[in-house]
């Protein structure tokens, strides 16, 4: 996108990666038959679709403000249809979790926050100073992963990558600031210093 880097380089990286993903392949291969092929795998996805439907029906009873902050835990007994394989856990969904402890208020309110991280990040993407496109680029990548990951997990509630992923906005702010997105920020003049002629 940004057209730095030549065919070279494109066609140089697809081949050691090529290589790199043949030579580890059988260790790939037994890793993922191992994990889903065992009856453990089947296991944790009804676990999982348990602690789904205590939140769709926790959502179901309190759908605009929820069941109240951090309270997944403390409200799921009432819902617990069947005994549950993770019982006394939240719901293995980020997603769900928050929109079942806020409702749909907290849920936008969380769209809102992403949206606008986004936003920003692809921004910065396309700075044309190298290292604040670089920084949009990954923060970009990273706001992915953490939005597809949240479908199976609540690790953004966990300190180390709550801390992390505050930091990297925090960082995609400054560089919004520093790089100003279409570069104007470094070409900016600085101003003379006193006693010296402009």
């Amino acid at each position: 996108v940004q057209r730095r880097l030549t065919a070279v380089t494109l066609v140089t990286a697809i081949t050691i990666g090529a290589v790199a993903a043949g030579i580890a392949w059988p260790v790939v291969s037994s890793q993922i038959n191992r994990s889903f092929g065992s009856q453990h795998y089947s296991l944790e996805v009804q676990s999982r679709t348990q602690l789904n439907d205590v939140a769709m029906a926790m959502i179901a009873d309190r759908p605009l403000i929820g069941a109240g902050l951090n309270n997944f835990q403390v409200q799921m007994k009432p819902y617990e249809v069947t005994s549950l394989i993770f019982a006394d856990n939240p719901v293995h969904n980020l997603y769900l979790l928050i929109t079942a402890e806020t409702g749909v208020v907290g849920m936008a309110g969380m769209a809102v926050l992403w949206i606008a991280l986004v936003w920003a990040a692809l921004r910065l993407a396309r700075s044309r100073d190298r290292l604040g496109a670089a920084l949009g680029l990954g923060a970009t990548a990273a706001y992915l992963f953490f939005a597809l990951e949240e479908l199976l997990g609540f690790s953004l509630r966990e300190d180390a990558p709550l801390a992390f992923f505050w930091i990297l906005a925090g960082l995609v702010v400054a560089g919004g600031s520093m790089f100003a997105g279409s570069g104007r920020a470094s070409s900016r003049r600085l101003p003379a210093a006193a006693g010296q002629r402009p």
